[in-house]
């Protein structure tokens, strides 16, 4: 089990230092107001990826890893229509957005965002069906291979066309950067749809025309659950973009880039863990959900504390490279970072809790959070700027992984922290 793990999370450390490596490329090609602009437009596209792909990637994954060898006719079915409603919802989305950019943009007081919206709105459909195709991988116990499309192969491929750009041409604006990262999501998408094929095109022959087409009603949870997330994660952003500065956002942006030293460790863990978390679950072998669970969290917790001493300590000298006027952002850097560490603490137990069918908690726990973020991202980022959205983020952050802590006690039986906890 550690070596996998630990194989997963090396690929997520890779790709996490490809990341650092091309937002570092970006800032210092764009410039810091530029490069905010840049930012901005990238949480918008994350936060409509979350919106069109309707739980299907979950959905998927839980199919994938719990009935695929047993009823592959059903897995198939379920694919397929998955596949193709995503496809079509993707599209009309995307043609709303090229429709409606100088609209949003006014709405976020940047109106020189226009052009990048419209930009984006062409690579929403890439990111949505790679979304799918990675669930599947996932599924079926590929979490190198799937680890290594989600994390290593996209950025390296960005940091690759930025650098032949800039050897072609003196400067790059944010358009074609963003240009370049569609291009490279395109090639991402392409291998993809190769490498599912080539893992399941035994089971794929099964389909019939003939099948029911539906749209999967547990999907509507994880549906749920994904846009409020990814509304906690990049909409507060959004939300506060009116009341700051493109330079000021693009040192949150950066400081949350950093922050992802703590969240790939959760995320390996998600990778890694969803499927065994169904396959214990499906078995009804409580006994082990409960012994891996923990395992797993404890070596998290020994891993948050030692990254988050590293960001302390370290944590000036590294948002310098990017410049040094991010080194203003080193309190955000700090403040940012508890989510994610409160995450690691408490282990994975959002997706052990989608994996058990218990997605229904997840989702009310995470639409009141959402609920209760709004207001308070608006109020503290009026009266107070970026130091307010900061505090707002990171509080909904906290919020958002210390409460599927205690639900797992109430729906599974057990806390994941190994520590016992007595209230």
């Amino acid at each position: 089990m550690l070596f996998q793990l630990f194989s997963v999370f090396g690929f997520r450390l890779l790709g996490s230092f490809l990341a650092f490596l091309s937002t570092m490329l970006i800032i210092r090609v764009l410039g810091v107001d530029e490069s905010g602009l840049y930012f901005i437009a990238i949480s918008f596209v994350a936060i409509l990826t979350g919106v069109c792909t309707l739980g299907a990637p979950e959905k998927i994954l839980h199919t994938t890893s719990s009935i695929y060898e047993k009823e592959p006719k059903e897995f198939v079915c379920v694919f397929i229509n998955l596949l193709i409603i995503v496809s079509f919802v993707s599209v009309a989305l995307s043609f709303l957005i090229f429709s409606f950019a100088s609209e949003i943009a006014g709405l976020m007081n940047k109106v020189e965002v226009e052009r990048l919206l419209q930009v984006c709105a062409f690579i929403l459909p890439l990111l949505s069906l790679s979304s799918l195709l990675i669930s599947c991988l996932l599924g079926l116990g590929r979490s190198l291979s799937g680890t290594f499309f989600v994390n290593v192969f996209v950025p390296l491929l960005v940091i690759l066309f930025v650098s032949l750009s800039l050897i072609i041409k003196d400067s790059l604006s944010s358009i074609n950067i963003i240009i370049l990262f569609g291009i490279a999501n395109g090639l991402n998408i392409t291998v993809l749809i190769f490498t599912v094929f080539q893992l399941t095109k035994s089971k794929l022959l099964l389909f019939n025309k003939s099948n029911k087409f539906r749209y999967p009603k547990e999907c509507l949870d994880f549906w749920l659950i994904n846009i409020v997330n990814v509304g906690l994660s990049s909409g507060l952003i959004l939300l506060g973009v009116k009341y700051c500065t493109s330079g000021e956002i693009a040192l949150i942006s950066v400081s949350g880039r950093l922050c992802l030293i703590l969240n790939i460790l959760i995320s390996s863990v998600n990778v890694y863990s969803a499927s065994y978390f169904s396959k214990y679950h499906a078995s009804g072998n409580s006994d082990l959900l409960m012994q891996f669970a923990k395992k797993v969290t404890r070596i998290l917790a020994v891993l948050a504390v030692c990254i988050m001493m590293f960001l302390f300590f370290l944590g000036e000298k590294l948002l310098s490279l990017f410049g040094n006027e991010f080194i203003d952002g080193y309190w955000f850097l700090l403040v940012l970072a508890l989510g994610p560490f409160f995450s690691l603490l408490v282990g994975p137990c959002q997706y052990l809790l989608m994996m058990t069918e218990n997605q229904k908690s997840i989702r009310n726990s995470n639409s009141i959070n959402l609920v209760l973020s709004i207001p308070l991202t608006l109020t503290l980022s009026y009266f107070f700027g970026v130091e307010g959205l900061v505090v707002a983020i990171s509080l909904s952050s906290v919020f958002q992984y210390i409460v599927p802590f205690f639900i797992v006690k109430t729906k599974l039986g057990f806390y994941t922290q190994s520590l016992k906890l007595h209230i």
